[in-house]
């Protein structure tokens, strides 16, 4: 794997971490994550309109500090979301896609 990660000075964004694959294999997965800033909350509920946020595929840390981790978990197609709230105030912490390029079996 190559991995690219920049730090921009503004927007919703502190981290984004890109991770490809050193060469185009079809067994092949790619990630897009992303950290946001303390400063650019965006909270559960404004994102269950676009989501479905199911119990179901749900991860919780209580012990990761300061407040411990809920993570939803979607796939749409031959990606998976990942979405990471702080647990007290659900605020958004982190998105993660991960995409699967294998070929599915026939």
């Amino acid at each position: 794997m190559r991995e690219f990660e920049g730090y921009p000075q503004v927007g919703p964004f502190k981290v984004v971490t890109l991770r490809v694959p050193r060469s185009a294999s079809p067994t092949s997965i790619r990630l897009l994550a992303l950290t946001t800033r303390a400063a650019a909350a965006v909270h559960e509920a404004e994102l269950r309109e676009y989501f479905t946020l199911s119990r179901q595929d749900v991860d919780i840390n209580p012990h990761i500090p300061p407040e411990g981790m809920i993570s939803f978990r979607e796939v749409i197609g031959d990606r998976t979301l990942f979405l990471q709230f702080t647990a007290r105030s659900r605020a958004l912490a982190a998105i993660a896609v991960h995409e699967d390029v294998r070929p599915s079996p026939q």
